[in-house]
């Protein structure tokens, strides 16, 4: 029998053999239902990898957020600006890791045991699920032995005292050539797979064909402990030491690791796959004019003195622009100009949208569109050579004109110390991005 209350979005759970709200589905899944690997909307199955890879990089936020909770004065003052000033992304997975485990495994309850105590405080029903299949996370010496697919090898753990091939799953694309590889990462048990969570790193070739002594040797210059089963645990506080010592060891070549300008940009998106905005209506507003910034920003400010509460709420309100952004400029931007970018970005719609909108209204295909209208603008400029006057009528051309002019002039301006966090190449990338999500803003209606 059809329930015509239910809403048109509900759909059939083959779990409990009826059909189930969206809401009962996301909050019950998994925890409260025995969810099959076939069904579409199961989170943690293969074939919506990109549903986990999005709750893991949701649940990283939060974890690193109770991390510092957790923390207290200078410890936490001192982790947060290792954190924001890292730009390795490897190393700040790193620091994550080390300060979850920083009071050890051995003796009382570990990270996860407290969220628990707490309910798990701020997280929803995917996220609880995933931190607790990753109190079984750990690092592991993993050595590729098959490519099975794009996502998934056999591989050994060459931590383990006796090493057996096992599936592991990947959130990046595999290369048969990757073939032989041993890398140092992290693993967990996924409720259907083993999954490497975050960056791994590969390890130098050693003298032995081994790269287990590759890892001894380093371990051994950091007092670190000989066998496989101590040395796994000692990993989990010392991993970023090792990571540190393989990069003095190997070196770097500074001309590699230029950062990618806007026609890097351009050419790392197809921009052909998105739908055309062009027609996309916008709600009538009013033009905000300058003495009406300070006004509108002040309860903002009040209510979020440290920028980092700001990028967490902003974050938290409208993760799907947030997530656009951190997308488009991961690896253009470094983690600070990324949070300063998220800070202006919360201004800004604090400013337009004094009461915040409902998140329906926030379509991330359509700021992608408009950012790859911006940023090709914004290289046309650069290309011309037009200089200074040409940008600042490129600025000028939003529909909220002296918004946008305040919030790059903010960018142009935001030092930390004595030293600007944007060079003129990072704001051609910034002004872009601040522009599209101003124009994306503007589609908003008020709430």
């Amino acid at each position: 029998m059809v329930n015509d209350k239910l809403p048109k979005s509900a759909r059939n759970c083959p779990a409990l053999a009826r059909t189930i709200t969206p809401k009962e589905c996301g909050s019950d899944r998994i925890s409260k239902i025995n969810c099959p690997e076939t069904c579409e909307f199961h989170p943690f199955t293969l074939a919506n990898a990109g549903s986990l890879a999005a709750v893991e990089e949701r649940l990283l936020k939060k974890v690193q957020k109770r991390a510092l909770d957790e923390l207290r004065g200078d410890q936490a003052r001192e982790l947060g600006r290792q954190l924001r000033e890292s730009e390795d992304e490897v190393e700040h997975f790193l620091m994550l890791m080390q300060a979850v485990h920083a009071s050890g495994e051995v003796e009382g309850p570990d990270f996860v045991d407290r969220w628990a105590k707490d309910h798990f405080d701020g997280l929803n029903n995917d996220e609880r699920t995933l931190l607790k299949a990753q109190q079984s996370q750990r690092p592991a010496l993993i050595q590729i032995q098959r490519v099975i697919d794009g996502l998934s090898m056999e591989a050994l753990d060459l931590l383990s005292a006796d090493p057996q091939p096992f599936a592991l799953v990947s959130d990046v694309e595999l290369d048969p050539a990757m073939e032989g590889d041993t890398l140092l990462g992290w693993i967990y048990e996924a409720p259907l797979f083993t999954r490497l969570s975050g960056p791994a790193f590969e390890l130098p070739e050693h003298d032995s064909g081994h790269p287990l002594e590759a890892l001894r040797d380093i371990a051994r210059t950091l007092d670190g402990p000989p066998l496989p089963d101590q040395l796994r645990l000692w990993l989990k506080t010392h991993a970023l030491d090792v990571y540190r010592a393989l990069e003095e060891l190997v070196g770097t070549d500074d001309d590699e690791d230029l950062a990618p300008g806007v026609d890097d940009l351009i050419a790392s998106f197809d921009w052909s796959e998105l739908p055309d905005f062009s027609q996309d209506p916008m709600p009538r507003q009013r033009v905000v004019a300058e003495q009406e910034i300070d006004d509108r920003l002040g309860p903002f400010l009040h209510r979020h003195k440290d920028p980092e509460q700001a990028v967490q709420w902003f974050e938290n309100t409208w993760q799907d622009l947030a997530s656009g952004v951190d997308q488009m400029t991961e690896g253009v931007l470094s983690d600070e100009g990324f949070g300063v970018v998220l800070i202006l970005l919360a201004k800004a719609a604090c400013v337009l949208h004094p009461r915040p909108p409902v998140r329906e209204n926030v379509d991330p295909l359509r700021f992608l569109w408009q950012l790859g209208n911006e940023l090709r603008e914004s290289s046309r400029i650069i290309e011309e050579e037009a200089g200074e006057e040409a940008f600042e009528q490129y600025v000028q051309e939003s529909p909220q004109p002296i918004i946008c002019q305040w919030l790059c002039g903010e960018a142009a301006s935001f030092a930390e110390g004595n030293e600007a966090v944007f060079d003129n190449e990072s704001l051609a990338v910034v002004f872009p991005v601040v522009k599209a999500a101003v124009w994306e803003m503007c589609h908003w209606p008020a709430a």
